[in-house]
């Protein structure tokens, strides 16, 4: 009798049983593939590449152009910023930036943290006399080529971001950094007299 009542009490625990079964791996695979399709869409264009250097291992990214891309939106992907855009220009020898095709596969660099490197002030001459200092307008252009080591700049007639950051940097491409620090909304904008950060 005991027997009896337990299968009567077991017969409806099975159905439910497979039932729950069947309702948990439906509800399982749906969590799967909501998580597949994520990742997907999150990583749509990039290329994972394990590369080996000597002992030390690395991946390199690539991203493949898609329609609507340019450098700074491939830089905001990847870094948080646009400003970065030059250094994957530099990776990837990119004469003109504003040329990208679409299924063109383009190296992301790791970017490395920033460096201080001092420069040294270069060294002037002035042309004396017996009663004054004089500079002749050449030796004012000279000195106006020269490196620029002080930590702020102001601008003047004929300058642009990327001949002060080769003064001030041995390097155009810093024009970035240089934009970034200053909040400039057009980079391409300067007027003479306005003073401008140069982080070191």
């Amino acid at each position: 009798m005991l027997s009896l009542k337990l299968n009567q009490i077991l017969k409806p625990l099975k159905f439910h049983e497979s039932s729950l079964s069947v309702i948990f791996g439906i509800v399982f695979i749906v969590i799967i593939g909501i998580f597949v399709i994520n990742y997907i869409s999150k990583n749509k264009g990039e290329i994972t590449i394990p590369t080996v250097s000597g002992e030390n291992s690395t991946s390199l990214k690539i991203h493949k152009v898609e329609k609507g891309d340019d450098l700074w939106k491939i830089s905001e992907k990847y870094y948080g910023t646009g400003y970065k855009w030059v250094e994957i220009a530099k990776e990837n020898e990119i004469k003109n930036p504003g040329l990208i095709e679409v299924g063109q596969e383009i190296k992301i660099p790791e970017t490395s943290p920033a460096v201080t490197v001092t420069v040294a002030p270069p060294k002037t001459e002035i042309l004396t006399t017996t009663t004054s200092l004089v500079a002749t307008e050449v030796d004012k252009a000279v000195v106006k080529a020269d490196v620029i080591t002080s930590e702020t700049y102001v601008v003047e007639k004929g300058d642009n971001l990327w001949k002060i950051c080769v003064r001030a940097y041995s390097d155009g491409y810093k024009w970035t950094d240089v934009a970034k620090a200053n909040k400039l909304k057009n980079p391409s904008l300067i007027l003479p007299g306005m003073s401008l950060t140069l982080p070191r």
